[in-house]
């Protein structure tokens, strides 16, 4: 699930390179986003590697994982708290997901935030947190998520757009985190 033109552009290419069959996501919300595109030498796609996450920024005090739309929401909401230094990861693939570096970034912050527009209930967060919690067990402090609205999404964009992750959301999330 791609979040920037670049990563659409080399995990497309990546996927294709594949001989396994491989569904790639994109959000229709996202369409209108603008950015530099490096293409490819040949058959190297090196941003494209398959169900390798990217660390956006790094940090000491607190753990936020993301993947499409939510990265541009956590990017815009980690500018906001002062004095929390926030590691902010994009997953980017879901299957295989880097389960490796979501646990080694969480068991040295003690502090996990998923940000996600799945539903909060049953959506991929809560397997990225209960994989953390079965791997870091007693070192994680706190944990929460920050997905869609437990509520039937409506018709309207308006108020399907009251149900999605917000900045301030995720402001209050990383806050209450931190009082933890």
């Amino acid at each position: 699930i791609p979040a920037t033109p670049q990563d659409a552009y080399s995990m497309l290419r990546a996927a294709v390179s594949l001989d396994d069959p491989v569904m790639v996501f994109e959000s229709r919300r996202l369409y209108p986003t603008k950015g530099p595109v490096r293409r490819a030498a040949g058959d190297v796609v090196a941003d494209g590697r398959v169900g390798v996450a990217q660390v956006v920024s790094p940090g000491s005090d607190l753990t936020l994982v993301t993947w499409g739309t939510g990265r541009q929401i956590a990017e815009d909401a980690v500018a906001a708290p002062p004095d929390v230094s926030v590691e902010l990861i994009d997953l980017r693939w879901l299957s295989p997901w880097d389960r490796g570096a979501v646990v080694e970034s969480a068991r040295r912050t003690g502090r996990l935030l998923v940000v996600h527009e799945a539903s909060r209930t049953a959506g991929f967060g809560a397997e990225v947190v209960s994989t953390v919690a079965e791997a870091v067990g007693g070192g994680l402090r706190a944990v929460r998520r920050v997905g869609l609205l437990d509520s039937p999404v409506p018709a309207s964009p308006a108020l399907a757009q009251e149900l999605l992750p917000t900045v301030e959301r995720v402001v209050r999330a990383v806050t209450s985190l931190m009082e933890v």
